[in-house]
């Protein structure tokens, strides 16, 4: 349907291209793509010491983007200087009309990761706002808040996603009232009732449930991800066979 991303197998080396009724959209998902090579480089320095790095990309640094697309980039906990950068950004939005946050991270406290939340509800009525989980990568805990902001909101199936009880520092015994809390923020975000009905019973008690990003979409239907990237990511080979 013309309204419905569709995918396709992309170039060489690529990986899968998003399609959508505006023809630049393939042309982000190929440079996220291309991002993603370098931002991988990143990970592990990130995550060694508990930071998080935050990358803005532009047509100024990238010129495969559209002028009016602006990506950011998020590796590593929902916290400082997250929202700090999203606030310096939002005098600069008035030259865009997209903004793609692209989010590998283990989550955060919840009380930072809904003044995130409250912020990209905030700019949904000045930009497109997409949320991006690619293939491999992470998006736990307080995490998904973020993420469930987005007007559309792609992953991968590969994608890895944890919740589990709203809990004091160094604890792990969730706080009823503060656990409803978070599950009241997901249902005001479109999440679906019945998963989170299931969830509630799950992330009660200690404990964390884990669950892969086709899962999410595919068989608990929970609404968090609109669109599942193509799992098939198509490669040229790098000779090509001479013939005999």
């Amino acid at each position: 349907m013309a309204d419905e991303e569709q995918l396709d197998s992309g170039r060489a080396g690529t990986g899968p291209v998003i399609r959508r009724i505006y023809p630049s959209f393939a042309k982000i998902a190929f440079v996220l793509l291309l991002i993603g090579i370098d931002w991988a480089r990143a990970y592990g320095a990130a995550a060694e010491c508990g930071q998080t790095e935050i990358r803005v990309i532009t047509a100024n640094e990238n010129p495969s983007l559209d002028a009016g697309t602006l990506v950011i980039l998020v590796l590593g906990p929902i916290a400082p200087p997250m929202m700090e950068e999203l606030d310096r950004l939002r005098d600069g939005l008035d030259g865009y009309d997209r903004l793609i946050l692209d989010l590998d991270s283990p989550g955060g406290e919840l009380s930072y990761a809904e003044r995130v939340a409250t912020f990209l509800q905030s700019i949904r009525g000045e930009v497109d706002l997409t949320t991006y989980v690619r293939h491999g990568s992470r998006c736990l805990s307080s995490c998904v808040l973020a993420f469930v902001q987005g007007e559309t909101r792609i992953a991968g199936g590969s994608s890895s996603w944890l919740f589990h009880g709203v809990c004091r520092a160094f604890a792990d015994l969730p706080l009823p009232r503060e656990t409803e809390y978070f599950l009241s923020l997901l249902a005001d975000a479109g999440v679906s009732k019945v998963f989170l009905s299931l969830l509630k019973r799950y992330i009660g008690g200690p404990g964390e449930f884990w669950v892969s990003g086709y899962e999410l979409y595919h068989v608990y239907q929970t609404g968090i991800i609109t669109n599942l990237l193509d799992p098939l990511r198509p490669l040229s080979p790098l000779f090509k066979s001479s013939d005999p």
